[in-house]
């Protein structure tokens, strides 16, 4: 299980969005400072896992202002359903398992994101008070996973 931190760099610039838990790993992105993010340790005192722009990857925890008490399973529902919002056309195995997992989507199947997954998720989205655009993204995917879990 994640939180949430807000992005909290000393010089007020961005923060760097790494792929690997090293300052030589590859550069995904900056993230700018006041951002709130979600984030899982992952056992390293100076790295923690990171979801920013619909990509996983690592921040340095110093840069951070950690929410401990705002219990996030962002990570987790992106691990499992992938990074990429599910918009009509879009295929994979993340999509499979985000019909399969969700008994308000019991009839949905398929690892295609359809009209039909689309009109199911905005409905979706309105009963759980989420913003309604019927792209599964991160806030949904975590409510998602959140129901999965049971």
């Amino acid at each position: 299980m994640g939180y949430k931190a807000t992005v909290s760099t000393a010089n007020g610039g961005p923060l760097n969005f790494r792929a690997g838990t090293s300052t030589g790993s590859d550069l995904l992105a900056q993230i700018p400072n006041n951002t709130v993010i979600h984030v899982k340790d992952i056992g390293n005192s100076s790295w923690v896992k990171a979801f920013y722009n619909q990509k996983l990857g690592y921040v340095m925890r110093q840069h951070l202002n950690e929410h401990p008490n705002s219990v996030s399973y962002g990570i987790e529902a992106i691990e499992r359903y992938g990074e990429r919002n599910f918009t009509v056309g879009y295929s994979s195995v993340g999509v499979l398992r985000f019909h399969q997992d969700i008994h308000y989507f019991a009839f949905l199947s398929g690892s295609t994101y359809t009209d039909e997954s689309r009109q199911a998720v905005r409905e979706y989205q309105e009963a759980k008070g989420l913003a309604v655009d019927g792209i599964a993204g991160i806030a949904t995917k975590e409510a998602a996973y959140r129901d999965y879990l049971g």
